[in-house]
């Protein structure tokens, strides 16, 4: 199979899954098709984990398009003779291969399902400022299931830091200044598979430290806020 061929045969299956479409994600299979999942074991109690038969992979597919929060996101697609192997992240994390074996037609007729530990795909790690890139200062904050709770994350740190450094009456660029040196410099990091993410903690700071040396009514406000979202947050 051309890889293109099989580039769009996995964004299709994958994409019918994702809709929970089960007669679409039949039509990749042959009718003597054999399929090997730890799913089958667990959901069936069937030792050697294969079911054989499309009418059997289809009563097994029809409850896993019920599963929770079902997402299949594609990584990338390798291909053989006569083969391909999908590679892909469930909604739990994990990744997972389908290494398929093509009939004649192009239909699947044997497949292996592997899969990996659940694993959150971002984790949000943090530099100190005042030893800035010094790898053995550097700590893990947490890890997230998506890149918006990621970049929640390092926006909230960055917040945190900047009220920690807040002294009255500064302007935005002492603050901003002292942050730089002393603050902490969050950012993300994407596991295997996930779309990378870009975020600054310099560029955010700057525009934050403005809004909180902000004169008056206007920068006590967006300091109390910073306060109770730290305080909602522990208490979760």
């Amino acid at each position: 199979m051309q890889i293109e061929a099989a580039r769009e045969t996995a964004k299709h299956w994958c994409d019918a899954w994702n809709r929970r479409d089960l007669d679409a994600i039949m039509t990749h299979y042959a009718e003597d098709a054999e399929f090997s999942s730890p799913t089958i074991v667990k959901r069936w109690g069937i030792a050697d984990g294969w079911l054989r038969g499309k009418d059997k992979l289809r009563e097994n597919f029809a409850v896993g398009v019920d599963a929770p929060g079902l997402r299949f996101d594609l990584i990338d697609v390798v291909t053989g003779v006569n083969a391909m192997c999908i590679i892909y992240r469930r909604e739990s994390g994990a990744i997972v291969t389908d290494t398929i074996e093509l009939d004649a037609d192009g239909k699947a007729k044997r497949i292996i399902a592997c899969y990996g530990e659940p694993v959150s795909p971002y984790k949000v790690m943090v530099d100190d400022n005042f030893n800035y890139m010094d790898e053995d200062d550097r700590s893990e904050y947490g890890t997230f299931s998506t890149a918006e709770e990621a970049l929640d994350a390092c926006r909230q740190l960055v917040d945190e830091s900047l009220l920690a450094q807040y002294r009255e009456g500064e302007t935005a660029d002492q603050l901003f200044e002292r942050y730089t040196s002393f603050g902490q410099d969050p950012f993300v990091v994407a596991s295997w598979g996930a779309a990378n993410v870009e975020f600054s903690a310099w560029t955010y700071a700057r525009g934050r430290a403005r809004e909180l040396a902000a004169p008056g009514a206007e920068g006590l406000q967006q300091r109390r806020n910073i306060l109770a979202r730290k305080s909602a947050l522990g208490e979760r």
